[in-house]
């Protein structure tokens, strides 16, 4: 058995490097750019600094040699942390340039590039899984394929298909300078988290929120929430474009509820619905035994495509002595202030 782990995890790397190493620009998808993709950055090392120690911060990987934890932590350095094949040099710089700064403000476009970003890292995700779902077959005694397999890879199409249609307009509407579409709720605190976050996520997807509809058309409801330091405090947020908000009503009600704990919420949150999240190393370091145990324990739900209560709070009072300011609320949403004010 232990042999057999090997040989696949072997065999993973090695789909995954062929696939890295032979990724274009996101943008081939247009037919814009047929040049090679770069590291590009979910969150920029710029501002990953800011909760680095020694240049580094804390992460979680998978262990596909089949360990007991599954997930184990690892120091990662800012420059490769957030790390994906994305864009080409040149687009990755002219693209992004104004939000690869030290500073963040919760404004229309810059949650609407950080969003495009997102999905991008979102789209490269998935196509190496179907590059990684084509390189083996698991077949039973009478060689029937295995159906949890194809579930998966039925999945991941589905997450493609509405991710290229979102992605495709986000472009669109980014090259003519248009952020009217962009809907957004962010807390700006005036202190840095100890942790940090990107991702894109359509929340139809999760039954804890919607009963999921596997044979509905395509749409562009998905959405991008993060948590990113920066020289004024981190920034958390959740971006969609106009006309998701039903898909996005029982995430607005997450936060409504939780708006007495703030960043105990957004760490639960990253935790539950990003595989990109990022720990200041000596405040990881501080944190209890059982505690991290309960971080793995959320992380891995989420990497194993199985789902959190969102009426739970494994993580209650964690930050209850760290005296974070309460942070400045920013939206453009009506429907969201509205239940905020209530």
């Amino acid at each position: 058995m232990t042999r057999d782990l090997h040989f696949l995890s072997d065999h993973y790397r090695s789909v995954i490097s062929g696939f890295e190493n032979n990724s274009k620009c996101v943008l081939s998808l247009f037919d814009e750019c047929d040049q090679a993709a770069i590291n590009s950055h979910s969150i920029s090392a710029t501002n990953l600094r800011k909760i680095a120690v020694n240049g580094s911060v804390i992460r979680y990987r998978l262990d596909t040699r089949g360990g007991p934890d599954k997930l184990f932590e690892r120091q990662a350095g800012v420059r490769v942390a957030s790390a994906f094949k994305g864009f080409c040099a040149k687009h990755d710089r002219d693209i992004f340039a104004e939000i690869d700064t030290p500073t963040l403000e919760a404004t229309p476009r810059t949650l609407q590039l950080y969003f495009f970003r997102a999905c991008a890292q979102e789209l490269f995700k998935k196509a190496r899984n179907i590059a990684i779902f084509n390189s083996y077959d698991i077949v039973d005694d009478k060689f029937r394929k295995d159906k949890s397999k194809e579930a998966m890879e039925f999945g991941t199409l589905l997450g493609i298909r509405d991710l290229y249609l979102l992605f495709s307009k986000l472009r669109s509407e980014i090259q003519s300078s248009n952020s009217s579409s962009i809907r957004f709720v962010a807390f700006k605190f005036s202190n840095l988290l100890p942790f940090a976050y990107v991702g894109a996520s359509n929340f139809k997807f999760f039954p804890q929120y919607h009963p999921v509809e596997l044979f509905a058309d395509g749409a562009d409801d998905g959405s991008a929430i993060g948590v990113i330091p920066s020289a004024g405090g981190s920034l958390g947020f959740v971006v969609w474009r106009k006309g998701a908000e039903q898909t996005m009503a029982p995430i607005m009600r997450r936060f409504v509820i939780a708006k007495i704990a703030l960043p105990e919420f957004l760490l639960q949150f990253g935790l539950e619905h990003s595989e990109n999240i990022f720990f200041q190393p000596d405040w990881f370091a501080s944190v209890q035994k059982d505690r991290k145990d309960v971080f793995r324990k959320v992380q891995l739900l989420n990497v194993t495509n199985e789902y959190s209560d969102p009426n739970h709070r494994p993580l209650k009072d964690i930050f209850r002595d760290e005296g974070f300011q309460k942070p400045k609320l920013f939206s453009n949403s009506t429907s969201f202030m509205m239940k905020w004010r209530k």
